[in-house]
C-alpha cells in the first residue's frame, strides 16, 4: 500500500467543484480506495484529505478528465449530510455504494441491489419533507444504466426497494417478509432515506448500490432476536481485502456509467 499523505479539507473553502460523487458507506475502505486509484492512468492528481468537520477522509481526483469526491457516510443522518457536503462541491450526480441484510433467504449473499426506493422508520425524511408524502425514488435512467454495466461484469443485480432503520439489531422479521411479499422490498439497511431525501429535495440524481451481505429474516435455533449475526455474514466480512476489491470494482463501474449519462 502507498503511503498516505493527508492533506487538510474543508467543504466550505474547498476551491475546485467536482461534477460526480461517490458515497461510501464504510470509512476503512477509503485508504484502499485511495491506493487503487492512484495506481490506475484513469486517474489524476489522485488526493486524499483529512477534515474537522467530517468522519472519515475525502478522497478528490479527476476521472477522464472529470472532477470526482468520494467521501464516507454510515447511518441516515450522515448520509443526508454527505449529499448537501457534495451539493455545495457542485455535484451534480451521485452514486452510494454500502451493504445491506436482505429480506428473503432466495436472495444470494453478494448480489447487488439497486435501489428503486426507500422507505421506513428513519426521521430524516420527515426534516426534508415533514409530513408530506414525498416518494423517494432514485434516478431511473442512472439506474437503467448501472444495471446493464453490472450485468456485463457477471454481477448479480437486483432492483427493488429497501427499508432503512436506525436501530440495527432491532429489525423486526414478519414486518420484513411482509413488506418482501406486498412491497417488493428487497433489503434492509441504514443509509437510503437519509441519502434519498437530500438529493430529491436538492433535485440530485441519485442512484444506490447494496451489496448483500447476510439475511434479516433468518430464525435462529437459540432463540436469539438478534438479526444478521457477524457469524452469518457474506464471506466478504472474513477478508478485508475481498470486501476492499467488491467496493473497488463497484466504484470503477459506477464511474465508468454515471459519466457517459
Amino acid at each position: 500500500m502507498n503511503n498516505i499523505k493527508l492533506k487538510c479539507f474543508e467543504f466550505n473553502y474547498f476551491s475546485d467543484s467536482a461534477e460526480y460523487g461517490i458515497i461510501l458507506e464504510k470509512p476503512q475502505v477509503i485508504p484502499f480506495i485511495y491506493n487503487q486509484l492512484a495506481n490506475m492512468k484513469e486517474f489524476s492528481n489522485v488526493s486524499i484529505y483529512e477534515t474537522p468537520s467530517w468522519p472519515g477522509r475525502v478522497i478528490s481526483s479527476e476521472f477522464l478528465g472529470k472532477k470526482i469526491i468520494i467521501i464516507n457516510a454510515l447511518g441516515s443522518s450522515v448520509a443526508a449530510c454527505a449529499v448537501e457536503s457534495l451539493r455545495i462541491l457542485g455535484v451534480k450526480y451521485i452514486i452510494a455504494i454500502g451493504t445491506c441484510g436482505s429480506t428473503s433467504k432466495e436472495i444470494n449473499n453478494g448480489s447487488v441491489i439497486i435501489v428503486r426506493s426507500a422507505f421506513g422508520e428513519d426521521s430524516v425524511r420527515k426534516g426534508y419533507f415533514g409530513s408530506y408524502n414525498i416518494p423517494l425514488l432514485t434516478d431511473i435512467k442512472l439506474n437503467d444504466e448501472l444495471s446493464i454495466n453490472l450485468k456485463k461484469e457477471n454481477i448479480n443485480v437486483l432492483i427493488g426497494n429497501v427499508f432503512t432503520t436506525s436501530s440495527r439489531w432491532r429489525e423486526n422479521s414478519n414486518e420484513l417478509k411482509f413488506f418482501h411479499k406486498h412491497g417488493n422490498t428487497l433489503a434492509i439497511e441504514m443509509e437510503s432515506t437519509g441519502l434519498v431525501s437530500a438529493a430529491v429535495y436538492r433535485n440530485i440524481p441519485i442512484s444506490i448500490l447494496k451489496i448483500v451481505s447476510d439475511c434479516a429474516v433468518i430464525e435462529y435455533s437459540d432463540g436469539s432476536d438478534l438479526q444478521g449475526r457477524l457469524t452469518d455474514a457474506y464471506d466478504i466480512y472474513e477478508s478485508v481485502s475481498i470486501h476492499n476489491e467488491i467496493i473497488g470494482k463497484l466504484v470503477l463501474i459506477a464511474l465508468e456509467t454515471v459519466i457517459k449519462i
